[in-house]
């Protein structure tokens, strides 16, 4: 199973000139087929490096990580930058916009 996570695909595009914005939203099929080391969707285990610097609170985070029953996340498919949770993986490929 790869990690498949939506933020290194967005790290991995990089700036988008065209729109002026560095997250791509929607991500596209093609966007999740783009070749890079740091595409968790493509090469299991994590991304050769950092894809952000993080805060202390998210340091904190995962050096005291919450415990929770939820497995997977996408972002919603109306747009509000909110995201969906799922515990199991039928319920995140229900959630999977159209």
């Amino acid at each position: 199973m790869t990690l498949g996570s939506d933020p290194t695909i967005q790290y991995a595009l990089g700036y988008d000139s065209l729109n002026q914005t560095w997250w791509t939203n929607p991500l596209s099929l093609d966007n999740l087929k783009f070749d890079s080391p740091y595409n968790t969707y493509l090469y299991a285990g994590l991304p050769p490096g950092p894809i952000a610097s993080p805060s202390v609170e998210a340091l904190q985070a995962v050096a005291f990580p919450q415990s929770s029953e939820y497995y997977f996340f996408q972002a919603t498919c109306d747009g509000s930058g909110y995201h969906t949770f799922s515990v199991t993986f039928e319920d995140h490929l229900a959630n999977l916009c159209p």
